[in-house]
């Protein structure tokens, strides 16, 4: 049987043993076809051949309500089996885009559903990185997540419920949420967007060059969407703040890159450092325009920025200049590739930030001032290349694995659309919350001596009520390897 027979059982095999989840319908291939890549990222290659298959996968949206959104796995034909997997985040990356991951003989898994993003977005793509750690023909403990702007936010939120994780790449994220809606709430009003404007591309193009700071009416649906979910700022900012990731970056315990513009006008830096913002000369904006967080989000609850809750022993900051002669995003496209910039990052601590200095924010910037394009293969290729460290699992991350097994939604997120706030539900069905967690201790154990004497170690700290792992009679520290076994084939399994 080929490698890509075995895909295609592979891939069958999830439906059967999914057909007998009560909460959700069964993950389906909806097509395969075999496709020959090439892409102007990587001029050395003319035709990459691999298959993609369409894909159905399931999931609870934050009602609890189950629900099936479409997704795309790539894998590469030369590749041998089992092989990594780089999943992109609530945006989708063509089959040209995924060329430079499926080069390096990794699959690529990515959504292809438009979502809000603090909304089923974090459900869907979930469920995509849950439906990855079932496929027996990926190697479970080197799964990447990437994504950028919502994607990136997506991503980090992800990261905080997943286990084990290769590592990620957010770029540009909204990491203090309530902040960045706020921010382009205000933005909006004080620069005068319409109501409606053409979304085609030229029309776009035509339109935006009558507006004083177009992105931010581009963008006025996002806000608006997340508003109405987690309700107005000032009285709901415990909320809002429950849905940033600043707020669960202890969770985040996976190697990360992230990447930040000082020019960003829809994702401020502010968020991130205020020793790194460069600040603009507003008398070119708006009048009444900010981005200082007393002026656009005076009630808040926690920390303002991520290097409030960030662990300098663990981090490691990387201002890179970009140069100032490149074409600016709002100038028509020149053709050509745009010019690459791979991220630093350090190969011994677990975060590597990435400034991007492209000077003060310009009204007619995006998420960057100038075009390049930046590239994290050397950080995913370092990721995928190592095996997973033991000190990836701490207490709060296993504690939040066990709530995952016993069905506890987190933080006490409220979705604030209609008359009373009611939970917002995060979880999958009770099987499949269970199938992810047990697979992903299973990989992280066989990965060392160490990382299965921390598992051992963590859990007989917890608590009794956190205990999801023990049987009667047999605590589960007593063998992990063998319970663990043990658990995965009472769920029946076939890849297990």
């Amino acid at each position: 049987m080929s490698d890509i027979s075995l895909v295609a059982e592979g891939l069958r095999s999830i439906e059967r043993w999914a057909s007998a989840d009560p909460a959700l319908p069964p993950p389906r291939v909806t097509a395969q076809e075999v496709l020959s890549l090439s892409s102007p990222q990587c001029p050395h290659i003319s035709a990459l051949l691999c298959s993609q298959f369409d894909l159905e996968v399931p999931y609870l949206d934050i009602t609890g309500s189950p629900q099936c959104g479409a997704a795309r796995l790539l894998i590469p034909h030369e590749a041998a089996l089992p092989l990594p997997l780089v999943a992109a985040m609530h945006y989708e990356l063509g089959p040209e885009g995924a060329v430079p991951y499926l080069a390096q003989h990794w699959a690529v898994l990515t959504t292809r559903q438009g979502l809000v993003a603090a909304g089923d977005s974090v459900n869907f793509n979930a469920a995509l990185v849950s439906l990855a750690r079932l496929m027996p023909f990926v190697e479970r403990s080197k799964i990447a997540l990437m994504g950028g702007s919502a994607g990136g936010y997506v991503s980090l939120m992800v990261a905080a419920d997943a286990f084990p994780l290769a590592g990620i790449v957010p770029f540009v994220p909204p990491l203090n949420l309530a902040y960045t809606m706020a921010y382009l709430h205000h933005a909006a009003e004080v620069s005068g967007c319409p109501d409606s404007f053409p979304t085609d591309p030229e029309g776009w193009r035509e339109f935006s060059r009558q507006l004083p700071v177009p992105v931010v009416c581009f963008v006025q649906s996002i806000f608006q969407d997340l508003e109405a979910l987690l309700g107005p700022y000032g009285p709901n900012a415990d909320n809002w703040r429950r849905a940033s990731p600043i707020a669960l970056w202890r969770l985040v315990t996976c190697p990360v890159l992230l990447g930040y513009s000082t020019a960003d006008v829809l994702v401020p830096m502010q968020q991130l450092d205020a020793r790194h913002v460069r600040h603009p000369d507003l008398a070119q904006w708006p009048p009444g325009y900010s981005f200082d967080f007393d002026v656009v989000l005076p009630q808040r609850a926690g920390p303002d920025s991520l290097a409030e809750v960030l662990d300098s022993d663990s981090a490691a900051t990387f201002v890179v200049p970009v140069p100032d002669d490149l074409p600016t995003v709002w100038e028509d496209d020149p053709g050509g590739l745009p010019l690459s910039i791979e991220l630093p990052f350090a190969a011994d601590r677990r975060v590597s930030v990435v400034i991007l200095d492209e000077g003060p924010p310009e009204p007619r910037a995006t998420h960057t001032k100038y075009r390049f394009a930046p590239s994290h293969l050397q950080f995913l290729r370092h990721c995928l290349a190592k095996p997973l460290n033991p000190a990836s699992l701490t207490r709060a991350k296993l504690e939040r694995l066990m709530m995952r097994v016993l069905g506890q939604e987190p933080d006490g997120l409220l979705d604030c659309r209609g008359p009373e706030p009611k939970p917002l539900r995060r979880r999958s069905s009770p099987q499949m919350e269970k199938a992810d967690v047990l697979l992903g201790l299973k990989a992280y154990l066989e990965t060392s001596d160490a990382c299965r004497e921390t598992l051992t170690a963590l859990y007989a700290q917890l608590p009794p009520a956190l205990r999801a792992l023990d049987e009667p009679g047999t605590p589960f520290e007593s063998d992990p390897q063998a319970n663990l076994a043990r658990m995965l084939e009472n769920l029946g399994l076939p890849v297990a």
